[in-house]
């Protein structure tokens, strides 16, 4: 289960992969999911990208480019629905929610390898679609990359606190001294 993200006018958002499988489309809820750089919307086994926003309302518009479907919410209140022109792809939904889902683990769990971290979410999931490792890898490297601080570019850049900063001091003099 995804915690959620945050987007003006939209509350903390959640879904549950189990519920998702069960579901009738035509009465399904709207749901969020961050990808790249913005946030996508999933309803009826579709995912839509942000297309406007006049007033209160957001238009979104299906992300297979030459589709007609569009969706229009007040909140999250689906209030406009235009009809696609092809079949949901509930199989790729799926796989976006669970590498979103390895994303945030990333960034969460520091002291986890990615590889561990895969494969919790894959074991979680054993009935579901799971992306390949190489396919998620390296999106999760980068947004783990984005929560940690910048390594140092050498030596006297480093900051070390505690019972070794004696011996920094003492390695920083010693650079220093032949500089």
């Amino acid at each position: 289960m995804m915690r959620g993200l945050f987007m003006p006018g939209i509350s903390i958002v959640s879904y549950n992969l189990e519920q998702r499988s069960t579901m009738d489309h035509q009465n399904s809820p709207a749901e969020f999911i961050k990808k790249g750089k913005g946030v996508n919307l999933l309803y009826r086994g579709f995912r839509h990208k942000k297309d406007k926003e006049r007033g209160n309302k957001l238009h979104w518009r299906c992300c297979l480019p030459g589709c007609p479907g569009r969706v229009h919410t007040v909140q999250r209140d689906v209030v406009h629905f235009v009809e696609h022109n092809h079949m949901a792809d509930e199989e790729g939904l799926r796989s976006i929610i669970l590498k979103s889902m390895a994303k945030q683990r990333a960034q969460e769990n520091v002291t986890s390898s990615l590889r561990e971290i895969y494969s919790s979410v894959a074991i979680e999931h054993p009935d579901e679609y799971v992306p390949a490792f190489a396919s998620c890898s390296t999106m999760m490297h980068r947004a783990r990359s984005s929560v940690l601080p910048p390594l140092p570019n050498s030596l006297v850049d480093a900051v070390i606190e505690g019972i070794h900063s004696f011996i920094h001091s003492f390695i920083h003099s010693f650079i220093h001294s032949f500089i």
